[in-house]
């Protein structure tokens, strides 16, 4: 796969997958609060929500695509060995990305059924957190493994969420 090739796919599924997991993280909050403005968006919400299985499938292009795409992967020996041991690995990467997309996946499922209690929306949240810290450190900053931000989960759930709410409000009936 070329590296131009596998950058557009790269930068298509990131785009693909925001608005899905912003919807997802909006449904969240509302089962947990309440409102109506989730009734409002929930039309909207729904079924971009129910796109994150098709992103979690998008994934594989992104796992074939490894060593085109991430330095690290196709020299190992351009990061740390014991940051390439414990972090910037292909297997521990897919491991990371597919273990959050999956999570969210299932969170989805959930929420659109009807059968996420307020906690199972609490826990998704937590859990929404603490993979919003990894993962796009894994898809966007290991492109260059000697950029570091400890803020950038957090403007990336940003963008998803934002992504969500400008997607819903155009889409939106009322």
């Amino acid at each position: 796969m070329t590296e131009a090739l596998a950058r557009g796919w790269l930068l298509a599924w990131i785009a693909f997958g925001t608005a899905p997991a912003g919807s997802l993280v909006l449904l969240l909050v509302h089962r947990i609060t309440g409102g109506r403005w989730g009734e409002a968006l929930g039309p909207c919400l729904r079924p971009v929500a129910a796109l994150l299985p098709l992103v979690a499938l998008g994934f594989l292009g992104v796992a074939v695509a490894l060593p085109a795409l991430y330095p690290w992967a196709a020299d190992p020996g351009a990061v740390k060995p014991e940051v390439a041991a414990l972090y910037l690995s292909p297997a521990l990467f897919t491991a990371r990305g597919a273990v959050a997309l999956l999570g969210w996946a299932v969170l989805a499922g959930l929420m659109l059924s009807g059968r996420a209690s307020r906690l199972v929306a609490g826990l998704g949240l937590a859990v929404y957190g603490l993979t919003i810290s990894l993962v796009p450190v894994d898809w966007i900053l290991s492109l260059e493994p000697r950029f570091t931000s400890s803020a950038f989960g957090a403007g990336f759930a940003l963008h998803q969420l934002l992504a969500a709410l400008a997607l819903a409000t155009i889409a939106s009936p009322k």
